[in-house]
């Protein structure tokens, strides 16, 4: 539409929109003031709304959440009565308990007590909350993929008989057994602390881009569970002429207990924040595992088919050689991708999780690899003792090392920049609320160096 090509030319940066009660009435009240007013507030930095009703503050809403497409997240934040058809338009609602009353907060889905703590609330749990659920549903994809596949296969050499690889128990049972540890993950995993995420509010790209959980992730998660469940069964069936004395069932407990170590490895794999209680329940989960197949093998009135199964499989050499093989195999297999997917396509997470772990430099080397991941070019950080300064490179094509900092003169030091071929753009050093401290331009910059705190 003409209202949108002209809006595309001008820059959001230098945009704000201010409108009352009565202009936003007769805009709404008309179908191409109405999508005119969308296009010039999505191109403009900010947009306040005035001396509005309550009504018109939902109308708002509904304007962002139909008019755009793809459909956007929507969160609307108010205090008071006449926030709540506001917030029960968005997606998201939070509601602020002041002076106003509850009417706020008993409509929304969060609350908190002051405004300020939108900020943790958003960038700090919010985010944490959105990796942990994704890791969360992955894990559940890859272990009931990988569960599925193994029975898939093995229908073929049961010739399609119905005859069930698992005791009954057991096979029930599979879900049961291994929810608990990853509850713990679901609920108290951190990819970074605290300290970086609201130092770096950028990283909140990563839900709003949907990187942790997407058709890619979950393709990737199905391979990997393909690769998983192709070595199950290439050791089953390598080793199931020495099970095949003891029975259907001995197969059967050998393969789960497979599953259950792999499925284990994984979630120490998946686990970014190794807590107390995450290490207490998955060294207790394993030992369950355990007493279980002793305990359970020993019960002839429950499962007399199982009876001394369990038993016998612990007492074999070949089952814990095998159970190497597979765990090792699984392990291999799982560092491999990663490695290869840090190596070749880091995300900006990754890279500040290595600064956050003190492996600043090795991300450093990588920083180029994950270009584009938040749009606004080369984005480097150097920790210094009293904080952050980050160094933002333009274009995408070079690569910017910066020295130590001293803790007295946190903006000056010498950085080197190793340019590409043809090299050309802009260099920036920039401090805290994005204040330029430095800023050069020119087509060959092998050596700068910043003397000046300010």
């Amino acid at each position: 539409s003409p209202a949108s090509s002209r809006a595309a030319e001008v820059e959001a940066s230098a945009l704000a929109l201010v409108i009352d009660g009565a202009a936003l009435a007769l805009c709404l009240d008309d179908e191409g003031l109405k999508e005119a007013l969308l296009q010039l507030g999505r191109v403009c930095a900010s947009v306040l709304a005035c001396r509005v009703s309550p009504k018109q503050k939902a109308q708002v809403v509904e304007l962002v959440r139909t008019g755009v497409k793809p459909e956007p997240l929507t969160l609307s934040i108010g205090d008071g009565a006449n926030d709540v058809g506001m917030i029960q338009a968005a997606h998201v609602g939070v509601g602020i308990s002041g002076k106003e009353g509850m009417q706020a907060v008993n409509n929304s889905d969060f609350a908190i007590a002051q405004f300020r703590f939108l900020e943790r609330l958003l960038l700090l749990h919010g985010r944490w909350n959105y990796g942990r659920m994704s890791k969360v549903v992955l894990y559940y994809y890859y272990k009931n993929f990988v569960l599925t596949l193994t029975l898939f296969v093995f229908n073929f050499q049961a010739a399609f008989s119905g005859t069930s690889l698992f005791e009954s128990l057991m096979a029930s049972g599979y879900n049961v057994l291994l929810f608990l540890p990853i509850v713990f993950v679901g609920a108290l995993d951190q990819d970074i602390s605290a300290q970086m995420a609201l130092r770096q509010p950028e990283l909140y790209v990563t839900g709003r881009t949907n990187m942790h959980l997407n058709t890619i992730k979950v393709g990737a998660t199905m391979l990997e569970g393909v690769l998983t469940g192709g070595v199950i069964v290439a050791v089953a069936a390598a080793t199931r002429r020495s099970s095949a004395n003891d029975g259907l069932y001995s197969l059967g407990c050998t393969v789960y207990t497979w599953l259950f170590l792999i499925m284990q490895w994984k979630l120490v794999a998946e686990a970014s924040c190794w807590s107390r209680p995450l290490n207490a329940i998955w060294w207790a989960h394993n030992m369950i595992y355990v007493a279980f197949l002793i305990a359970y093998s020993a019960m002839y009135s429950v499962s007399p088919d199982f009876y001394g199964v369990g038993t016998n499989t612990l007492d074999e050499p070949e089952f814990w050689l095998a159970c190497a093989v597979v765990l090792g195999a699984s392990m291999l297999l799982d560092t491999s991708l990663e490695y290869a997917r840090l190596q070749l396509r880091p995300t900006i997470v990754d890279i500040y999780a290595e600064i956050d772990s003190g492996y600043g430099e090795a991300s450093l080397e990588h920083e180029m690899r994950a270009r584009g991941a938040l749009g606004r070019g080369c984005l480097l950080c150097a920790l210094g003792a009293t904080g952050a300064t980050q160094f933002w490179v333009e274009p995408q094509s070079a690569r910017c090392i910066s020295e130590e900092l001293p803790e007295k003169a946190l903006f000056t030091g010498d950085y080197s920049i190793e340019p590409t071929d043809g090299f050309a753009g802009s260099v920036k050093v920039l401090g805290p609320l994005d204040a330029v401290l430095f800023e050069r331009q020119t087509s060959d910059p092998h050596h700068f160096s910043v003397t000046s705190e300010t």
